[in-house]
Protein backbone atom coordinates (compact mmCIF):
# COMPACT_ATOMS: atom_id res chain seq x y z
CA UNK A 1 0.00 0.00 0.00
CA UNK A 2 1.59 3.01 -1.37
CA UNK A 3 1.21 6.58 0.45
CA UNK A 4 -0.70 9.07 -1.98
CA UNK A 5 0.71 12.37 -1.99
CA UNK A 6 -1.44 15.40 -1.11
CA UNK A 7 -1.44 16.64 -4.54
CA UNK A 8 -2.84 13.18 -5.74
CA UNK A 9 -5.12 13.20 -2.56
CA UNK A 10 -6.46 16.59 -3.65
CA UNK A 11 -7.20 15.09 -6.99
CA UNK A 12 -8.67 12.17 -5.96
CA UNK A 13 -11.28 14.25 -3.58
CA UNK A 14 -12.07 16.95 -7.12
CA UNK A 15 -12.86 13.81 -8.81
CA UNK A 16 -14.94 12.19 -6.13
CA UNK A 17 -16.78 15.05 -5.79
CA UNK A 18 -17.17 15.78 -8.99
CA UNK A 19 -18.04 12.17 -10.46
CA UNK A 20 -19.58 10.47 -7.09
CA UNK A 21 -21.50 12.83 -5.50
CA UNK A 22 -22.33 15.48 -8.47
CA UNK A 23 -22.75 12.23 -10.93
CA UNK A 24 -20.74 13.90 -13.55
CA UNK A 25 -19.27 12.18 -16.35
CA UNK A 26 -15.71 11.14 -17.00
CA UNK A 27 -15.86 13.13 -19.71
CA UNK A 28 -17.15 16.70 -18.09
CA UNK A 29 -14.97 16.25 -15.18
CA UNK A 30 -11.93 15.63 -17.41
CA UNK A 31 -12.47 19.25 -18.96
CA UNK A 32 -13.44 20.74 -15.57
CA UNK A 33 -9.71 19.09 -14.02
CA UNK A 34 -7.73 19.58 -17.45
CA UNK A 35 -6.97 15.81 -17.04
CA UNK A 36 -7.53 12.73 -19.86
CA UNK A 37 -10.30 11.26 -19.33
CA UNK A 38 -8.32 7.86 -19.95
CA UNK A 39 -6.17 8.87 -16.83
CA UNK A 40 -9.40 9.52 -14.63
CA UNK A 41 -10.73 6.12 -15.32
CA UNK A 42 -7.40 4.76 -14.15
CA UNK A 43 -7.39 6.69 -10.83
CA UNK A 44 -11.11 5.68 -10.31
CA UNK A 45 -9.80 1.96 -10.69
CA UNK A 46 -7.13 2.58 -8.43
CA UNK A 47 -7.16 1.28 -4.51
CA UNK A 48 -5.74 4.39 -3.54
CA UNK A 49 -8.57 6.76 -5.22
CA UNK A 50 -11.14 3.57 -3.35
CA UNK A 51 -9.56 4.63 -0.30
CA UNK A 52 -9.91 8.41 -0.60
CA UNK A 53 -13.53 8.05 -1.88
CA UNK A 54 -13.88 5.71 1.48
CA UNK A 55 -12.44 8.16 3.60
CA UNK A 56 -14.60 10.66 2.24
CA UNK A 57 -17.73 9.14 2.30
CA UNK A 58 -17.49 8.72 6.03
CA UNK A 59 -17.02 11.95 6.62
CA UNK A 60 -19.85 12.60 4.69
CA UNK A 61 -21.89 10.08 6.84
CA UNK A 62 -20.36 11.99 9.93
CA UNK A 63 -21.12 15.11 8.67
CA UNK A 64 -25.02 14.56 7.93
CA UNK A 65 -25.44 12.79 11.32
CA UNK A 66 -24.26 15.61 12.90
CA UNK A 67 -26.67 17.81 10.73
CA UNK A 68 -29.82 15.23 11.27
CA UNK A 69 -28.56 15.26 14.92
CA UNK A 70 -28.78 19.25 14.92
CA UNK A 71 -31.95 19.63 13.44
CA UNK A 72 -33.69 16.99 15.54
CA UNK A 73 -33.02 19.06 18.50
CA UNK A 74 -34.40 22.00 17.18
CA UNK A 75 -37.00 20.24 16.59
CA UNK A 76 -37.45 18.91 19.77
CA UNK A 77 -36.82 22.54 20.92
CA UNK A 78 -39.87 23.71 19.51
CA UNK A 79 -41.89 20.65 20.59
CA UNK A 80 -41.14 21.12 24.53
CA UNK A 81 -41.93 25.35 23.55
CA UNK A 82 -44.98 24.14 22.40
CA UNK A 83 -45.56 21.66 25.01
CA UNK A 84 -45.55 24.17 27.97
CA UNK A 85 -46.94 27.32 26.47
CA UNK A 86 -50.27 27.85 28.58
CA UNK A 87 -51.42 30.03 25.58
CA UNK A 88 -51.52 27.37 22.56
CA UNK A 89 -54.78 25.35 22.48
CA UNK A 90 -54.26 22.25 24.63
CA UNK A 91 -54.94 19.70 21.33
CA UNK A 92 -52.06 21.27 20.38
CA UNK A 93 -49.92 20.82 23.38
CA UNK A 94 -50.97 17.18 24.03
CA UNK A 95 -50.15 16.56 20.24
CA UNK A 96 -46.16 17.99 20.92
CA UNK A 97 -46.07 16.07 24.27
CA UNK A 98 -47.68 13.05 22.00
CA UNK A 99 -44.56 13.56 19.26
CA UNK A 100 -42.32 13.70 22.00
CA UNK A 101 -42.93 10.58 23.43
CA UNK A 102 -43.17 8.91 20.20
CA UNK A 103 -39.93 9.86 19.37
CA UNK A 104 -38.75 8.98 23.16
CA UNK A 105 -40.06 5.62 22.08
CA UNK A 106 -42.63 5.68 24.86
CA UNK A 107 -45.12 2.91 24.21
CA UNK A 108 -43.51 1.08 21.72
CA UNK A 109 -42.82 -3.06 22.56
CA UNK A 110 -39.95 -4.73 21.72
CA UNK A 111 -41.14 -8.15 20.02
CA UNK A 112 -39.14 -9.78 23.26
CA UNK A 113 -41.01 -7.41 25.51
CA UNK A 114 -44.71 -8.14 23.46
CA UNK A 115 -43.47 -12.05 24.24
CA UNK A 116 -42.32 -11.68 28.11
CA UNK A 117 -46.09 -9.40 28.87
CA UNK A 118 -47.83 -12.12 26.95
CA UNK A 119 -45.88 -14.84 29.15
CA UNK A 120 -46.67 -13.07 32.34
CA UNK A 121 -50.77 -12.36 31.46
CA UNK A 122 -50.96 -15.97 30.95
CA UNK A 123 -49.10 -16.32 34.35
CA UNK A 124 -51.90 -13.87 35.72
CA UNK A 125 -54.54 -15.68 34.47
CA UNK A 126 -53.78 -19.33 35.76
CA UNK A 127 -53.28 -17.52 39.32
CA UNK A 128 -56.66 -15.56 38.91
CA UNK A 129 -58.58 -19.10 37.64
CA UNK A 130 -56.95 -20.79 40.41
CA UNK A 131 -58.01 -18.26 43.06
CA UNK A 132 -61.43 -18.53 41.97
CA UNK A 133 -62.36 -22.08 41.88
CA UNK A 134 -61.18 -24.15 45.16
CA UNK A 135 -58.59 -27.33 44.22
CA UNK A 136 -60.85 -30.73 45.28
CA UNK A 137 -59.08 -34.02 45.59
CA UNK A 138 -61.97 -36.81 44.69
CA UNK A 139 -61.24 -40.32 44.35
CA UNK A 140 -62.93 -41.87 41.28
CA UNK A 141 -63.93 -46.12 41.45
CA UNK A 142 -62.04 -47.77 38.73
CA UNK A 143 -63.00 -47.75 35.34
CA UNK A 144 -64.60 -43.71 35.84
CA UNK A 145 -62.60 -41.40 33.22
CA UNK A 146 -62.48 -37.39 33.53
CA UNK A 147 -62.94 -35.61 30.52
CA UNK A 148 -60.91 -32.39 30.43
CA UNK A 149 -61.76 -29.05 28.78
CA UNK A 150 -60.01 -28.08 25.87
CA UNK A 151 -56.45 -26.19 26.83
CA UNK A 152 -55.56 -22.41 25.86
CA UNK A 153 -51.65 -21.23 24.40
CA UNK A 154 -49.89 -21.23 27.38
CA UNK A 155 -51.23 -24.19 29.13
CA UNK A 156 -53.88 -22.43 30.64
CA UNK A 157 -57.61 -24.50 30.87
CA UNK A 158 -60.81 -23.18 29.89
CA UNK A 159 -64.36 -24.87 31.47
CA UNK A 160 -64.70 -27.64 33.85
CA UNK A 161 -63.59 -30.85 34.40
CA UNK A 162 -66.39 -33.56 34.15
CA UNK A 163 -67.07 -37.12 35.61
CA UNK A 164 -68.02 -39.48 33.11
CA UNK A 165 -69.71 -42.81 34.21
CA UNK A 166 -68.22 -45.29 32.35
CA UNK A 167 -71.22 -47.56 32.70
CA UNK A 168 -70.18 -49.56 34.95
CA UNK A 169 -72.35 -51.09 38.01
CA UNK A 170 -72.25 -52.18 41.47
Amino acid sequence: MRKVTQRRRDLYEQLAQHHAVEHKTFGEVAQMMSVGERTLRRWAKSDEYQRVLDEMRAEWRTQSAAAVENIALSAIHVLVELMNDRTVRPHVRFEAAKALGDWAGLGQQRPQQREDDRAALIELYKVIEESKQPTINVQLPPGTTISTPPQLPGGVVEGEARVVDSGAAD
